[in-house]
């Protein structure tokens, strides 16, 4: 069982008010590359991977290693699974906890109890533009300008590497000294075309830990329109597919 905290931000997650209550139980139904049970914003157990069944009260949720899971009758709660395409979460409450069904067994050798629930009426998607933020650039060399001014093509060029990228800043690297509160113009070397160019805000600096290491920055996106956004957008969500999928590969 694994513990963590439920994403809360509701402007990061969009209502598929278009689906129906069927359509909303389809999309959960089946092998899942994990699911998390939530109870006051509390994490109680995640399955990685998970399962799920249709039942004739509404969705059975097999259960796998965390037999001290104890859930009241009607207790709401909120259901958040991946799938390839990102994150989704919808409110429950429990209907009751029971034996694994004998053809359940023999897919889920590991399952010891089914959970059912009520089945969910619509979800909300979250792709974590919001939230997510990517590792693993391995030190991505990208053009950077320290201006001063509002004239964007002037200024002092520094040597940064991306190290992290959400939609909102990037974290970097640099031998080269940035002062808090700078402005920086960007081209982030990610995607499957051109670098993405934009302008941020050094929100952090922190100094060499030792002789020789790198500043590392917090920078902050300024001034995005919204065709560099939706390529941010792009990118995260590729890599939280990714993620999920090596994330899923592991646990097996």
């Amino acid at each position: 069982m694994t513990t963590g905290q439920l994403v809360t931000d509701e402007a990061s997650f969009e209502l598929e008010s278009t689906r129906s209550g069927q359509a909303a139980l389809t999309r959960v139904l089946g092998d899942l590359m994990y699911l998390s049970i939530y109870s006051d914003e509390q994490n109680l157990a995640t399955m990685r991977p998970a399962f799920t069944m249709e039942h004739s009260d509404g969705l059975g949720i097999a259960l796998e290693g965390c037999p001290d899971l104890e859930l009241a009758r009607n207790q709401e709660v909120v259901i958040e699974f991946g799938q390839p395409e990102g994150t989704y979460q919808f409110d429950a409450r429990v209907v009751r906890t029971g034996p694994v069904p004998i053809a359940l067994q023999r897919k889920r050798r590991k399952a010891h109890h089914l959970l059912v629930i009520s089945p969910p009426l619509d979800l909300r998607f979250h792709n974590r533009r919001g939230g997510y933020r990517v590792h693993g650039y391995e030190q991505l060399k990208m053009s950077a300008l320290l201006f001063d001014t509002e004239d964007l093509d002037s200024g002092q060029e520094v040597e940064l590497y991306l190290e992290n990228l959400s939609i909102g800043g990037c974290g970097a690297s640099s031998h080269d000294f940035i002062p808090e509160n700078a402005r920086v113009r960007l081209e982030l070397p990610v995607g499957d075309t051109m670098n993405i160019p934009v302008i941020g805000n050094c929100r952090r600096a922190l100094p060499p830990v030792e002789l020789g290491a790198p500043w590392r920055y917090g920078i902050q996106f300024l001034e995005m329109s919204d065709s560099v956004r939706d390529r941010i957008s792009q990118e995260l969500l590729k890599r939280q597919r990714e993620d999920l999928s090596e994330k899923s590969m592991n646990e097996d």
